[in-house]
């Protein structure tokens, strides 16, 4: 969906000037498409990752036997309240990081 809807943002003005200096498909495609999706597709990407890294530590809280979601889940059911704060700043550290990155 979010492909579709950058693709509806390329304006149709910036088209037609290529076109009509004769650019070819691939000029056209590299040089107006690609500039005018890359921001919306950004953010796709932005928003699409805090979703899949909270699905990530929530798989790893109930599914998993390793990994940090799992040492989440398994200092706060022992309430080692120290480890358990540092592992949320962390995951929160990295989701802001990657954020601004994409950003």
């Amino acid at each position: 969906m979010s492909t579709t809807t950058a693709v509806e943002s390329v304006k149709v003005e910036h088209l037609t000037v290529a076109r009509s200096y004769g650019a070819t498909p691939w000029q056209t495609a590299f040089r107006v498409y690609l500039p005018s999706m890359l921001p919306v597709l950004l953010e796709a990407l932005r928003i699409s990752m805090i979703f899949n890294l909270t699905g990530v530590i929530l798989a790893e809280m109930y599914a998993s036997r390793d990994g940090i979601g799992h040492q989440i889940a398994t200092w706060g059911e022992n309430f080692q309240m120290k480890q358990l704060l540092a592992g949320v700043v962390m995951v929160a550290a990295i989701a802001m990081t990657f954020n601004e990155l994409v950003r």
